[in-house]
């Protein structure tokens, strides 16, 4: 069983952390709670530091790096695979769980510019509306992952971000955005 640990992502938006998948949150796509049914207690010590190459920084269990560059979509997946490490894929960040959501979101808050959304690795383009990770894992809808009245752009906006209050929201694809790799 995955430990848990409360990951407080911006000041008044608090995450209970499982190793779960969002697919196997509940149909309001929130995170389970201490206290709840598998639930453990918060975590009291440090996690073992994931080896990443450089200039891969670890989050969790999870290589990122966010290269000082603005983008489209496509380009900065491309960006991603053309600088890939020898013996390791990249490719825009799948934050495909709470745990890797809330690791992502800190880091930004914490580090980066606040003010700006990022490219990350999921789409809709495929079939309107089913919306869907890199990995091929469904994106579950509403709160607390999608923003507030998200996703709103229709056939227009195809593309997911991490925007600056460490939701997601569609973009159209030709935006210019700083954009998130993540190895697998």
């Amino acid at each position: 069983m995955a430990r848990m640990c409360v990951v407080a992502m911006f000041p008044l938006l608090v995450v209970a952390v499982l190793g779960v998948t969002l697919a196997d949150q509940d149909s309001a796509g929130s995170c389970p709670r201490p206290g709840t049914e598998g639930a453990e207690p918060a975590c009291s010590g440090q996690r073992e530091t994931l080896p990443c190459p450089d200039p891969y920084f670890p989050l969790g269990d999870t290589c990122y790096w966010i290269p000082d560059a603005r983008r489209q979509m496509e380009d900065g997946h491309v960006y991603c695979a053309v600088r890939e490490p020898d013996g390791y894929t990249a490719r825009l960040a799948v934050l495909d769980d709470c745990d890797k959501l809330a690791a992502v979101a800190n880091y930004i808050a914490d580090t980066l510019d606040t003010k700006t959304s990022y490219w990350i690795g999921g789409t809709d383009l495929f079939e309107e509306d089913h919306w869907f990770w890199l990995n091929k894992a469904k994106v579950v809808r509403g709160a607390p992952f999608w923003e507030t009245g998200q996703p709103n752009g229709h056939t227009k906006e195809n593309h997911l971000v991490l925007n600056h209050h460490g939701r997601l929201e569609d973009r159209d694809a030709s935006t210019l955005l700083p954009f998130i790799c993540q190895l697998k």
